[in-house]
């Protein structure tokens, strides 16, 4: 009889070490994961930026409250932001939406113009901010401060480029292909 209680017993160990081992690998898959979906989101958001940025040939007119119509200057340059399924305009067309990034288009200081994206979730679907311009090329900022960072709709950039540029330290990116996840690539 002690062979059988044994046994079970060891069975039932084995069963809670399977359960721990198998605990142990979805929490490190998960996190992974959303580690991957991130630099994802990251990837294209600068992607974007670039493409969409070299295709523009923004007027003179000045925009509306230091804002352009970011909907209106993409279909004028007939450029393409992705398939209406990944891609949501807001904001009568100020604001693009995309994979977990937002993008406007306003006026910079020098009077041209500057391409933004910030995260719809920092954190959860990404966490850099990136700018582009034609003067500046393509900038990264690591967008760390959670009681300051630029997040979803509520907490925009705000304002003109010139106001958003000096907040904080930008770096320039050579390369969107040479980028890695914001948190370990910008200084």
């Amino acid at each position: 009889m002690s062979t059988r209680s044994e046994t079970r017993r060891l069975a039932t160990a084995q069963i809670a070490l399977l359960a721990g081992v198998a605990a142990v690998l979805t929490t490190l898959t998960l996190t992974r994961l959303q580690l991957f979906a991130v630099y994802e989101n990251e990837r294209d958001a600068v992607a974007l930026l670039e493409y969409v940025g070299k295709q523009l040939a923004i007027p003179a007119a000045a925009p509306e409250n230091g804002r352009f119509d970011l909907r209106s200057e993409v279909a004028r340059a007939a450029a393409t932001v992705g398939n209406p399924t990944d891609s949501e305009w807001l904001e009568d067309g100020r604001v693009l939406r995309r994979r977990g990034y937002l993008f406007d288009l306003v006026e910079a200081a020098d009077g041209g113009w500057c391409l933004r994206a910030w995260p719809w979730e920092r954190g959860a679907t990404g966490v850099a901010a990136y700018a582009y311009s034609p003067k500046d090329g393509l900038l990264g900022n690591r967008n760390e401060t959670a009681e300051d960072g630029w997040s979803g709709p509520e907490r925009t950039p705000g304002g003109s480029w010139a106001n958003w540029a000096a907040t904080d330290a930008w770096l320039a990116l050579e390369d969107s292909r040479t980028l890695g996840l914001a948190s370990r690539t910008l200084p």
